[in-house]
């Protein structure tokens, strides 16, 4: 019974691995924009996007300060595709990367799987003249981790994101 649900993890982790893998590349791919909205538009979505008003640099600053304002620490901020380009060919879009530490104390204590979210990010883009701010959803994304324990964490989680976005692009 154990190496049944041993494997049944691994098969969860894969799938989690193969989303991040394909939400890591939505940012860069060329049609993007073509995923259907309710991919990224409903609660129950595995991404959050939202669209912000402001110009690029304005709605760093603003999520910069969104992410300070709600206890969490900006760890780093880089380029989208830093690392898989030529520096001199890197895009300005960026991922800030963002950490509460007794958040991810309690997180990690429920299941070690939960570092595949962490540090949080959002990921900040501009195609045609429009910013626009996207991360995952973990309350989404938890359900593949097959762990009830999780759940409030991630809900949580997710409606901090949500607050963000949406202070970031009132």
């Amino acid at each position: 019974m154990n190496n049944y649900k041993l494997d049944i993890k691994n098969k969860n982790m894969r799938k989690i691995n193969l989303l991040f893998l394909i939400l890591l590349s939505f940012p860069l791919t060329a049609n993007a924009w073509s995923v259907p909205e309710k991919f990224y538009s409903d609660e129950g979505s595995p991404i959050l996007l939202r669209e912000s008003p402001y110009s690029f640099d304005k709605t760093v600053d603003n999520l910069k300060k969104s992410i300070s304002g709600r206890n969490f620490r900006v760890l780093k901020i880089q380029k989208v595709d830093n690392g898989f380009v030529d520096q001199d060919k890197e895009s300005n879009d960026l991922v800030i990367y963002f950490c509460n530490f007794s958040i991810v104390g309690v997180a990690i204590k429920k299941d070690i799987r939960v570092g595949q979210f962490l540090p949080c990010r959002i990921t900040v883009i501009e195609r045609d003249g429009k910013v626009y701010l996207m991360t995952i959803n973990p309350l989404s994304i938890s359900g593949l981790l097959d762990n009830p324990d999780l759940k409030s964490i991630c809900e949580k989680v997710t409606n901090m994101y949500f607050d963000i976005l949406d202070e970031v692009t009132i």
